[in-house]
């Protein structure tokens, strides 16, 4: 009786203990589940910044419900005060992002803590305050070094050699560029090296280190072409024509400022057009192509306009007064002249304003003093080869002033570089978006795989043990539902970052994914026609993994199909996967627009890669993917 009773009071506490696990399994999982929905409602709200608030409601009442969960409180502030920056808003995203650093005030040189120093800090960029900035920068870089990130490290110190530039520092520009491109380099990174071997280049060039430029500028067009990294070649090519400009080979550079910008133009890269622009604008007039110049200055000046980049404005209206001269146009000239001075007045130091208002006191006694000489022309017509004789000499007059004033204000039209290389970074955010879930995922499966499901099939084991030596139908239900529940573990754990991704090929991975998820409800065939490796970079197979996934889990969801097909194929250098079901099907026209679909076809669009849906209500859908490789 006494034993009945202790197996009783064991039997109890076994299951207490398996309650307590799965329920700890429940709440995890509602915690990664409202983790992501926090991440994809920021990225909708960055897509949609009209809508912002409305869409953010949905993230808010998350937060809300979990606000005590330190994963959710860093997830919504960090993600909040990122799309806050995105859309502009820098005030509010500011004091988010430092709500978010109260989380680690205890521990400054925590690992997170990192990516709130790097958006205060590129608030403070786009606020102008770059003293604050590179403060921040710095203390993110800290922080990475801290926590062995030298990766992450390197993209700050790309940050700080940018604001270097903005303020024409060139030496400090080219000193943190270079430590990023060295770091970079190391590692053969594809995504951000390219483009960063190019504003090497150009900081290189600044400094009359020609040769070195020149050879920087080659790898980057190399690095370029090899990843299809289109930023990295316009920025290569714009690198060349300012190499070209500083040897006084104006044709040379008036070539690579063409080719920089009919990629600019086909990829709809406008900040590189601008960039290309200017470019032109400089090699003409210094051709003595005036009417070119003035015809390339004044389009990029309505396209800067509607930017309201002041810099920009300030570089064009200085380069279109010279060439107006050029022109001997000196109503013009002076209006971009004095058009010049106001913005710069607005952006530079104290003592360089004084130099330039005198300048302008000089340029505006010379301005009367043509305007005499006009009139003096209406009064004496017989006098006409005299006052051309003076015409000349006020607009070489005008030249020495220019001459004086880009003496001084020359350096800062360097300006324009950084703020239009920071589009670059903005074009690779939802890259490095994809790269940190992909983190997430493999950190979150990892938890599921060495800690629930490892100490279910301690539990389980136990209880087989048990039942060996008492047979029990009670232990025998309950060990068929561990088994069920640890197999149901290592699922999810595998659809969240499946090993074999990183250790098989893309075939063998979605191969994999089916095998372990087709049921009964829903059988997945796998089918691949390709029987030669692919050189796929780890980003893209995660990236067309995760895609594949995606769209199975929508079959389970809503298509009601018992079958599904996966076909992989290569034809012409293009890599194909087609997905296919027989269910229910739905109106293309009016679905492909959700969320779902939407969050697809941004990824697929980073591949520079192809979505085609077709899909008839009660025939099925067919989704066919295509990207070069």
């Amino acid at each position: 009786m006494r034993h009945t009773t202790n197996h009783l009071i064991m039997l109890k506490k076994v299951l207490f203990f398996i309650f307590l696990i799965y329920f700890s399994f429940i709440l995890k999982a509602s915690v990664i589940d409202d983790s992501t929905k926090i991440v994809s409602i920021f990225l909708q709200t960055v897509q949609n910044p009209s809508q912002f608030d409305s869409i953010s409601k949905e993230a808010k009442y998350i937060y809300k419900k979990h606000q005590n969960n330190p994963i959710i409180r860093d997830t919504y502030l960090f993600n909040l005060a990122k799309a806050l920056f995105q859309t502009a808003q820098l005030d509010s995203a500011l004091i988010i992002a430092k709500q978010g650093q109260t989380l680690y005030r205890n521990d400054s040189f925590n690992y997170k803590n990192g990516k709130y120093y790097n958006v205060i800090g590129s608030i403070y960029a786009y606020k102008k305050d770059y003293e604050s900035s590179i403060s921040e920068f710095n203390k993110a870089v800290k922080v990475f070094d801290k926590n062995n990130d030298p990766y992450q490290a390197a993209l700050i110190k790309n940050n700080i050699a940018n604001i270097f530039f903005s303020l024409s520092d060139f030496e400090n520009a080219y000193k943190y560029s270079k430590a990023s491109y060295t770091y970079l380099k190391s590692v053969q990174d594809t995504i951000y090296l390219p483009s960063l071997t190019g504003v090497t280049a150009i900081s290189a060039i600044e400094l009359d280190k020609l040769e070195e430029g020149k050879k920087l500028i080659n790898e980057c067009l190399s690095l370029s072409e090899k990843y299809n990294n289109i930023a990295g070649l316009i920025i290569g090519r714009y690198a060349n024509g300012e190499y070209f400009l500083a040897k006084n080979k104006f044709d040379s550079a008036i070539k690579e400022f063409i080719i920089s910008l009919e990629l600019s133009n086909k990829f709809g890269l406008k900040q590189y057009s601008l960039l290309n622009k200017t470019g032109l604008l400089i090699a003409h007039q210094n051709k003595g192509d005036y009417n070119v110049a003035v015809r390339y200055g004044k389009e990029a000046l309505v396209e800067t306009q509607q930017l309201k980049n002041e810099v920009m404005l300030y570089a064009l209206n200085k380069h279109l007064a010279w060439s107006y001269a050029g022109l001997e146009n000196y109503e013009k000239a002076y209006n971009h002249i004095n058009t010049a001075h106001q913005i710069y007045r607005e952006t530079s130091n104290a003592e360089t304003k004084k130099a330039i208002n005198n300048f302008l006191i000089k340029y505006e006694t010379e301005k009367k003093e043509k305007e005499l000489i006009e009139k003096d022309l209406l009064l004496v017509q017989d006098e006409v080869k005299l006052n051309k004789r003076k015409q000349w000499i006020i607009g070489l007059s005008v030249t020495i002033i220019f001459l004086f004033l880009m003496y001084f204000i020359y350096v800062k039209n360097q300006k324009i570089k950084l703020l239009n290389l920071k589009k670059q970074q903005e074009a690779n955010q939802l890259l490095a978006l994809i790269e940190g879930e992909e983190k997430e995922r493999k950190r979150v499966a990892n938890e599921l795989h060495d800690g629930i499901a490892s100490s279910i099939s301690g539990i389980k084991i136990q209880l087989e043990h048990e039942n060996l030596h008492n047979k029990s139908q009670t232990l025998s239900k309950l060990i068929r539902q561990l088994s069920l529940l640890h197999e149901e573990t290592r699922r999810i754990s595998h659809n969240l970052m499946p090993i074999s991704i990183t250790e098989q090929n893309l075939s063998s991975a979605i191969k994999n994914f089916c095998i372990e998820n087709s049921t009964e409800n829903l059988s997945i065939n796998f089918f691949s026609a390709i029987n030669q490796p692919l050189n796929l970079n780890q980003n893209i197979k995660n990236i067309l993994y995760r895609v594949v996934q995606e769209l199975v889990n929508n079959i389970q969801k809503h298509s009601k199909s018992k079958v599904c097909f996966i076909q992989m194929s290569l034809n012409d250098g293009y890599l194909s996967i087609t997905v296919e079901d027989e269910g229910i099907g739905y109106d293309a026209s009016l679905q492909t627009n959700s969320q779902g679909i939407k969050s697809i076809k941004q990824r697929i669009k980073q591949l520079n890669g192809t979505i085609k849906i077709e899909s008839e209500i009660s025939k099925g859908t067919l989704i066919i993917i295509q990207i070069p490789v």
